[in-house]
């Protein structure tokens, strides 16, 4: 699970908005997702490092994890996942059992896979570079967003390993 959640959950800004589907276009999804992510930007919680400790989790109630992969993989809701992160820092995650992406640090566990289908909400964080480094666009948007941090906590990360010996 998303290491977001148990904070999101002590600090009581935890949502979970059950959401039936079945007849919505994807349009509406894209709406209805758009309206969240508004919900979510407009949360008022503490300042500082607490202001990231805020989630909602919509739970596709009424949908199989094949549709909700379909929906997921429409060039709408794609764009709706780099708008959002690129304009408002606001973090969409999947999760279905269809979801074949692994962990950062463990490629064989697979911690996306869901038996009900939700998409997680939740701010931008520094530390996204970690689901990005295979991903030029995305990297160029987390860049962007974070500019001269998200280079310092890049560099901080390489300082801990012997980079110099993995060149040639």
């Amino acid at each position: 699970m998303c290491p977001f959640l148990p904070p999101a959950w002590e600090h009581e800004t935890l949502w979970l908005a059950p959401e039936r589907i079945a007849d919505r276009s994807v349009s509406e999804v894209v709406q209805l997702v758009s309206d969240y992510r508004r919900l979510l930007l407009r949360a008022q919680v503490a300042e500082g490092d607490d202001a990231s400790n805020k989630a909602i989790v919509i739970v596709f109630t009424d949908r199989s994890a094949e549709r909700v992969n379909d929906y997921m993989n429409d060039v709408r809701i794609l764009d709706l996942k780099r708008l959002s992160y690129a304009e408002d820092g606001v973090v969409l995650g999947e999760f279905h059992a269809r979801n074949e992406a692994s962990a950062i640090y463990n490629p064989r566990f697979q911690p996306f896979k869901s038996p009900v289908p939700f998409l997680l909400m939740r701010p931008a964080v520094i530390s996204d570079w970690k689901f990005f480094l295979n991903n030029e666009d995305w990297l160029g948007i987390l860049a962007r967003r974070f500019g001269e941090s998200a280079v310092r906590k890049l560099a901080e990360k390489l300082r801990r390993t012997d980079w110099r010996r993995l060149e040639s």
